[in-house]
C-alpha cells in the first residue's frame, strides 16, 4: 500500500495505520463460479455456428474464459476444450455459404466466416475475424512458449496456426492496400474490407474494428518470434507489425487526457462523441497486449485507462460492494453494459480500486450462480487471473483525522503535527498479507514512521 500525502505548507505528518488483513466481505470464489458455469454447458452454444457475428460476440468470450482459467489452475482440460471448439469452427468455415448470393468479391478462395446480420447481403467483417481469432492465436503463442504444453499440444497448435495464417490473415493481407476504386461489386466497404493505403485511414473505421484485428496481428507477430515457428504462410512478418503499429498510432491519436480523473477518454470512432464500455473492452485488450509486449503503451497509459474506470465509468455508490458501471463514457446513464466488461478487470494490475470495483459488479452474479452471458464468464475468469497474479490489492476503508498538535484549533497549519488513522483492507490474492509503505510527492510534507496494528477479520 502506498499513501501519498499532499498538504500545502511545511507540515510534519504522522500516520497511524490500522491494517486489516481481510475485508469483512470476502471476494467470491471466481474460479468455482466459472467451473459451475461451464458444467451447465453454457459454453457449448456458439462455436457450432458459421455466422461470424455469433462467433465474435459469443464464442470469442468462451475462448477468453478457457485461456484465463488455464492460467489460474493449470488444468489443460480448458485448452483441450478450446482446441475442440477451434477445429469445429474450422470445419464450418467456407469461402462463402453455398446458398449465398454474396458479391463475387468474397469468392476469393479463403475459408472463413461471414454474416448477413447487419444488412440484406452477406458480408465479412474485419472486427469479427480479429476478435475471435486473436484468442486462437493467443493459444498458439502460449503453447509455443512452454515446453510441457508444446509436448502435449504442439501438433494441434501447429494446425490452428496454419488455418489462421493461410486463411484469415492471408485474406486480409491480400486486400489490405487495395484502393477502394479498384474493388468490384456492390459491397458495403465500411463493413467489410479495409481498403486503405497506410495507417492513417484506420481512422475511417470504429476503433474496436481495427483494434480487434490488430490484436490478432500482434499475436501472430509474436508467434513469428518463436523458435518453434515453421514458415508456412505467404504473409510477411513485417505486415503483422505494420498493422500493430498503425493501429496503435491511430488509437493513441484519439485518446484525450482528462486531468480531473488522470485518465483517458476516447470515442467509438473519429467524429463520434462517445464510447461504450463493451466496445472499449476490445480496445483495452489491444492496449494491454501491446503493453505486455513492450510496444506503444506503457504503465502510465495503463494506469490512466484504469482511472477511466474508477473516475468516469464507476457509478461510485456509498458501498463499494454494490458497485455498478455506467454503459457509456458520459459518466451517467444506464448500467446495462456492465456485464460486458471482460477486459476491464485487467486494469486491477495498475489500480487496486479497479479490481475492487469489478468485484463489486460481478460478485452479485457469482453469489447467485448465474452468469448472464459468455462475456460475463470471461470477466469473472479475468478476475480470477488478476486475483492470482496481482500483488496485494489494498484500499483505504476509513480515513480519520485523530489529532492536530499545534495552536489548539484542531486544524492543520504549516509546521503543526497531524495524526491520521487509516483502516485498510486487502482485496488481493495474498489476502493474509498487508505490506505497508508511505510516500509523498511533496517535499513540504514530512512523513514520519507509522505505527501499524494488524487485525485479522
Amino acid at each position: 500500500m502506498s499513501v501519498s500525502a499532499r498538504i500545502w505548507g511545511s507540515l510534519t505528518l504522522v500516520l497511524l495505520l490500522t491494517g486489516t488483513a481481510r475485508s469483512q466481505q470476502r471476494c467470491p470464489d471466481w474460479h468455482q463460479t466459472v467451473v459451475d458455469w461451464s458444467n451447465t454447458d453454457a459454453d457449448e452454444i456458439y462455436y457450432r455456428y458459421d455466422d461470424s457475428a455469433t462467433l465474435s460476440w459469443g464464442e470469442a468470450y468462451v475462448l477468453q474464459t478457457y485461456l484465463w482459467m488455464y492460467k489460474v489452475d493449470a488444468d489443460t482440460t480448458w485448452l483441450s476444450k478450446l482446441v475442440n471448439h477451434a477445429f469445429t469452427m474450422f470445419a464450418n468455415a467456407r469461402d462463402v455459404p453455398a446458398d449465398s448470393t454474396a458479391d463475387p468479391v468474397y469468392r476469393d478462395g479463403y475459408r472463413g466466416w461471414g454474416t448477413g446480420r447487419y444488412s440484406e447481403h452477406y458480408e465479412e467483417w474485419l472486427v469479427h475475424d480479429g476478435h475471435v481469432c486473436s484468442e486462437l492465436a493467443r493459444f498458439v503463442k502460449w503453447v509455443y512458449a512452454d515446453d510441457e504444453l508444446y509436448a502435449s499440444f504442439g501438433a494441434r497448435a501447429d494446425s490452428v496456426l496454419r488455418f489462421l495464417e493461410r486463411n484469415v490473415a492471408a485474406k486480409w493481407h491480400s486486400v489490405w492496400d487495395t484502393p477502394r476504386a479498384e474493388l468490384p461489386g456492390d459491397i458495403d466497404l465500411n463493413a467489410t474490407y479495409s481498403h486503405w493505403i497506410g495507417g492513417e485511414n484506420l481512422l475511417t473505421f470504429p476503433v474496436n474494428h481495427f483494434a480487434a484485428f490488430a490484436d490478432f496481428a500482434l499475436q501472430l507477430w509474436e508467434i513469428r518470434q518463436s523458435a518453434r515457428y515453421r514458415p508456412g504462410s505467404s504473409v510477411p512478418s513485417d505486415w503483422y507489425r505494420r498493422v500493430v503499429d498503425d493501429a496503435a498510432a491511430a488509437f493513441r491519436s484519439l485518446l484525450r487526457y482528462d486531468p480531473v480523473i488522470d485518465g483517458y477518454i476516447w470515442p467509438y470512432a473519429k467524429g463520434f462523441g462517445g464510447n461504450d464500455i463493451s466496445h472499449a473492452a476490445i480496445e483495452l485488450r489491444f492496449a494491454y497486449d501491446c503493453y505486455r509486449a513492450g510496444l506503444h503503451f506503457d504503465e502510465t497509459d495503463m494506469r490512466r485507462f484504469a482511472h477511466t474506470l474508477t473516475g468516469l465509468i464507476w457509478a461510485n455508490p456509498p458501498d463499494l460492494w454494490e458497485s455498478h458501471l455506467y454503459s457509456s463514457f458520459k459518466g451517467r446513464g444506464n448500467t446495462d453494459y456492465e456485464v460486458y466488461t471482460r477486459t476491464w478487470p485487467l486494469l486491477g494490475f495498475f489500480d487496486p480500486l479497479a479490481y475492487a470495483v469489478e468485484t463489486g459488479v460481478f460478485r452479485r452474479f457469482a453469489e447467485s450462480g448465474t452468469l448472464p452471458h459468455s462475456s460475463s464468464a470471461a470477466a469473472v475468469a479475468t478476475l480470477a487471473y488478476v486475483e492470482k497474479e496481482a500483488p496485494p490489492l489494498v484500499r483505504v476503508l476509513r480515513p480519520e483525522l485523530r489529532e492536530v498538535e499545534g495552536d489548539g484549533d484542531n486544524l492543520p497549519d504549516p509546521g503543526e503535527r497531524l495524526e491520521v488513522r487509516l483502516a485498510l483492507a486487502n482485496w488481493g490474492p495474498k489476502i493474509d498479507t498487508l505490506a505497508l509503505s508511505l510516500s509523498t510527492s511533496d517535499d513540504r510534507v514530512e512523513v514520519l514512521q507509522p505505527e501499524a496494528t494488524h487485525t485479522s477479520l
